[in-house]
């Protein structure tokens, strides 16, 4: 009987030991299986950063690309605006100095006949006034009147017919204005014709 009740002990010490190795083996294996879990959410987590990481990189290359495409696009704009602006003025300045053209002739004879008539009527008042609203005119167009007595001479600006000694002068100065010149925003419509002093 002791010996039956050895073997029972035995058994049951066995049985036990058994039971803890196999509840060791169980908790090992779940450990183990848990810990692949682990590992794979891991790998899985870490491709998912490295394939987000390569389309943060795509979006900022297609990003900086947009961005130099709207620059270029921007200084094209500008660049057309500047043109745009020049154009406009340049053909501003080629219909004014059209339309002087044919206004110079009048302007010339409006101010000989205001030089040749001495005496004060109503018909040279009537000039006179219709001589300076036309300047007024002109004037609100831009158009200068180009200076010329007592300026020095300037190629750009005047054209000499004569010459002529004058004491009262330095030489290279005018003396004299024979046709008045007109300028619009430094451009010259026509030089003035002028005596300069030799």
């Amino acid at each position: 009987m002791v010996e039956k009740k050895i073997t029972e002990e035995l058994n049951e010490t066995t049985g036990t030991e058994l039971e803890l190795e196999l509840e060791q083996k169980d908790l090992k294996q779940e450990n183990e299986a848990g810990e692949s879990a682990e590992e794979q959410q891991a790998t899985k987590v870490s491709k998912e950063l490295a394939e987000l990481t390569e389309k943060m990189k795509e979006l900022e290359e297609e990003n900086n690309c947009n961005f130099s495409k709207l620059q270029r696009l921007q200084a094209d704009f500008i660049n057309f605006r500047n043109r745009s602006v020049k154009e406009r003025e340049k053909i501003r300045f080629l219909t004014i100095k059209e339309i002087m053209a044919g206004l110079l002739p009048i302007i010339d004879n409006f101010e000989r006949a205001l030089t040749s008539h001495q005496e004060e009527n109503e018909l040279k008042k009537g000039v006179d006034m219709i001589y300076r609203q036309l300047m007024k005119f002109l004037e609100k167009l831009g158009v200068e009147v180009i200076p010329a007595v007592g300026q020095p001479f300037d190629h750009n600006l005047h054209e000499a017919l004569m010459q002529e000694e004058d004491e009262q002068y330095e030489s290279g100065m005018i003396i004299e204005e024979l046709e008045k010149g007109y300028i619009l925003n430094d451009n010259v419509i026509r030089p003035a014709k002028v005596k300069v002093a030799h």
